[in-house]
């Protein structure tokens, strides 16, 4: 084959499916020996799909966020990557329906990937396997965890016909409505398990929903269409876990609870301010189950020395003091947090390490915490600054300093995790 036509056919690929390499659309399959081979293997694959214009597109459109998807987990998160599952073939599909069709939008998603086995890991699994690795990311703050993994089709049909009694619909009430991903569970006040988060799809009109505590749904995706929503909701998560946004980590810190921290990395919701080698990374999230009268957030920061310290401070500092400001578009005054230390704790940071507090273990890496707060519009901001002292509280070695915490924004967005 020509270099010509080997370019032609690296194009289509790139085209039709994301890639550029010779990939096999089954990763046991290896690798093809052109691009043309690469090509016809994936189009064989789906064929299911080419009966329409617009399955095809769907399947297409698919295809680009799971490539995206899956090499930004097989770089920085294989045993994420491990528990996803081949895709569902459509005959495969329709068995699984029943009384009621899902939208074309989802199939093409899950004839891809059927969801997330984490079995599948090649690690051991001391905990229940609802809590590990989800796929579409998660958060902690206070006793508050959130761990959202993707569930296979036949999972996410069954819990959504357990739970469809308990789901307040705002707009036409589906006749089949599917789980796509739910949080752990986890005991409440009364020993009962609750599920504090879900991602639910109308199969009527292929709008994706989130549902909380209670019964209330929230729309996922603030776009109308009702052909795509759920696959527009997709195609925007691919889209930032592939913009490097989100790390693979301990959800609640120092926890061996694995998965995608959906605390933001990148501006306007995430970003970073140095002061005196003291680094600040502040993130914030929308926290829709929570969300009542007011808008609700979750905001995260995580502190570091990212050089040795001065020798006459003895090589650490320690954080005394914070002094938060939260404001939003409608309130006239901000709210001002001013207290001693964080959550209980007076970090020592030194370069590449951290303590907690005095007495406490020194650990590697960044300290980090996490807090929530409420404000009255969906557009508000959290700045302010964090006190230090050289040396410790206890024996300090010079006067206190104040590091500027990076103005991060409070965002309702667009698509909602």
């Amino acid at each position: 084959m020509s270099d010509e036509s080997e370019n032609q056919w690296m194009n289509a690929c790139l085209c039709d499916y994301a890639f550029t390499d010779k990939r096999l659309p089954l990763e046991s399959m290896g690798n093809a020996a052109t691009h043309r081979e690469a090509w016809l293997a994936w189009s064989k694959e789906y064929s299911d799909f080419f009966g329409s214009k617009e399955d095809l597109s769907y399947l297409r459109r698919a295809a680009h966020s799971w490539v995206a998807i899956s090499d930004w987990l097989k770089k920085n998160a294989p045993p994420m990557h491990a528990t996803l599952m081949p895709g569902v073939k459509r005959e495969e599909m329709e068995k699984f329906e029943g009384g009621g069709t899902l939208p074309s939008a989802l199939k093409a998603i899950y004839r891809i990937h059927n969801g997330q086995d984490p079995r599948r890991a090649a690690i051991d699994i001391a905990r229940d396997d609802s809590t590990f690795f989800g796929l579409f990311g998660g958060y902690n703050f206070y006793d508050h965890v959130i761990n959202l993994r993707m569930l296979s089709l036949e999972v996410g049909l069954n819990l959504a016909e357990q739970q469809a009694a308990s789901f307040s619909w705002e707009e036409t009430v589906p006749d089949r409505p599917f789980v796509i991903a739910c949080s752990l569970r986890m005991p409440d006040t009364s020993g009962q398990s609750r599920i504090p988060k879900m991602l639910v799809v109308n199969n009527k009109t292929a709008k994706i929903w989130l549902r909380g505590h209670d019964s209330r749904l929230m729309r996922a995706c603030k776009n109308t269409d009702v052909s795509d929503g759920v696959l527009k909701w997709f195609e925007d998560f691919a889209a930032r876990v592939a913009a490097q946004n989100f790390e693979f980590k301990p959800i609640v810190p120092a926890a061996p609870l694995l998965g995608l921290s959906l605390y933001p990395r990148c501006p306007p919701t995430g970003g970073e301010a140095t002061t005196q080698s003291i680094r600040i990374r502040g993130s914030s999230i929308f926290v829709p189950e929570k969300t009542r009268i007011n808008y609700w957030f979750t905001y995260c920061f995580r502190m570091s020395a990212v050089a040795a310290l001065p020798a006459e401070w003895g090589g650490t500092c320690q954080l005394v003091t914070r002094h938060l400001v939260f404001s939003d578009s409608i309130s006239e005054s901000p709210n001002i947090v001013d207290g001693e230390g964080v959550i209980g704790d007076f970090p020592i940071l030194k370069f590449g390490r951290h303590q907690r507090s005095t007495g406490q273990p020194e650990q590697e890496g960044e300290y980090e915490y996490a807090s929530c707060t409420g404000v009255d519009s969906d557009l508000g901001e959290v700045s302010g600054s964090f006190r230090f002292v050289p040396g410790t509280i206890k024996a300090p070695k010079g006067p206190p300093f104040d590091v500027k915490i990076p103005n991060i924004k409070l965002i309702v967005p667009d698509y909602i995790s």
